[in-house]
């Protein structure tokens, strides 16, 4: 507001005091402008603040271990790709990595692609080697195999008195020292564990399964353990009641996946051997040249259902993709598949004998494919996003993986 006072001129009285209260309206308008803007923008910051809460509240909430047959160089590579999805989804907080097949694992160490993946994330998970032979009875407790073995039985029940919550464990492989485990110290496992995620089995009658085949008196033990389990039989293959699906191309996963998350891939896939390239020197390259090698193929995949069950996340569809987030409110999600109460009994082989899906004593729940024809389909969309959401340490590779021109 204009007064007709001039500079230094010093008003009459009554020309004082209507400036006086002039300013002194000005000054309070001011005031309650000020207050406000300040009101508005915090009315309006408010949602945002809460949405970055949440989202950093969804971060590494779920408590996590990681029991895996990974080697390098590889004998099924789904087991990298497994890593990388652990790696790739926020709600893990992975504690510890447990290494399956002891004897194995010095032969062809899955320390290798483990180190790989702290390096592009910058976290630092201890890992452990696993038994180095089956169990000799289903109550075996594996004390009597040599120290050297020892690793990950410990690791396992010191993660979890030491958890101060409930964990959920995920096995991709062997039971054998999740059971030795158990057999050591059931009261702390029945108290610490939230669930077991256990991709093995066999949703038929006879025959056999891999995972099972490699200590068949673990998995026994397991399913009559009366401790909580998600089953995700790997077999029979194209069939409703395993969790089995079919990648066409590995392209349609990698592709826009972060450069140097595909380096890790080239590099198992390719399997090469460590003292030609070093795997951690192998991330800071341009590997992308190798890929016209790889994307191409296909590959059998069993696990990523796991995944997104113990992160509790729910797939939800997009017009023609799908994608497997945190449930959302208001959002309809679609039943790909489904975890349901049975009953599954296996003999001293670890040959399913008996698989009820309506039976009034269920010990597992397992998993069921709503849509047949969209699963595989769903799975590939899934895994798409989810190593798109793979996060990067850039603090620890970016001076390694500095721009370049990508091969095309």
């Amino acid at each position: 507001m204009k007064t007709n006072l001039r500079k230094n001129q010093v008003p009459n009285t009554k020309e004082a005091q209507k400036y006086s209260a002039i300013i002194h309206r000005e000054s309070n308008c001011r005031f309650l402008s000020r207050q406000l803007k300040k009101c508005i923008f915090g009315i309006l910051l408010l949602p945002v603040l809460f949405i970055m809460t949440a989202r950093a509240q969804s971060k590494g909430h779920i408590p996590l271990i990681y029991c895996t047959d990974l080697f390098h160089p590889h004998e099924d590579p789904d087991d990298h790709l497994d890593l990388a999805t652990v790696f790739s989804m926020a709600e893990f907080d992975v504690k510890a990595i447990l290494l399956d097949q002891g004897k194995k694992q010095e032969k062809g160490p899955g320390s290798v692609p483990v180190k790989q993946i702290m390096t592009l994330t910058g976290k630092k998970i201890p890992f452990a080697i696993g038994l180095g032979s089956p169990l000799k009875s289903e109550t075996d407790t594996g004390e009597d195999q040599d120290i050297h073995y020892q690793g990950a039985v410990n690791l396992f029940l010191k993660t979890l008195e030491q958890s101060s919550k409930p964990v959920q464990v995920i096995v991709v492989g062997s039971l054998r020292d999740i059971v030795a485990a158990f057999n050591r110290n059931p009261d702390l496992i029945k108290s610490k564990v939230a669930m077991f995620h256990i991709n093995a089995g066999r949703a038929a009658l006879a025959g056999d399964e891999w995972n099972v085949h490699l200590d068949p008196k673990a998995y026994k033990r397991m399913l009559e353990s009366g401790l909580p389990i998600s089953l995700y039989p790997c077999v029979p293959l194209n069939n409703i009641n395993s969790s089995h699906w079919l990648l066409k191309h590995y392209s349609d996963v990698f592709e826009t996946a972060p450069l140097v998350l595909q380096n890790f891939f080239i590099y198992a896939l390719s399997v090469v051997d460590t003292t030609e390239i070093n795997p951690q020197e192998a991330l800071k390259m341009n590997l992308r040249p190798w890929r016209r090698l790889i994307w191409g193929r296909e590959k059998d995949m069993w696990s990523l259902a796991s995944f997104i069950n113990a992160a509790g996340r729910k797939i939800f569809k997009y017009e023609n993709e799908w994608k497997a987030l945190p449930t959302t409110s208001g959002e309809q999600n679609e039943d790909i598949f489904t975890m349901v109460p049975a009953r599954i009994e296996v003999d001293q082989k670890g040959f399913t004998t008996k698989l009820d899906y309506e039976s009034s004593n269920p010990n597992v729940l397992t998993i069921v494919q709503k849509n047949q024809e969209e699963y595989p389909l769903a799975m590939t969309s899934c895994l798409k996003f989810i190593y798109q959401d793979f996060q990067v340490n850039v603090e620890k590779t970016e001076s390694k993986c500095k721009s370049r021109k990508i091969a095309k």
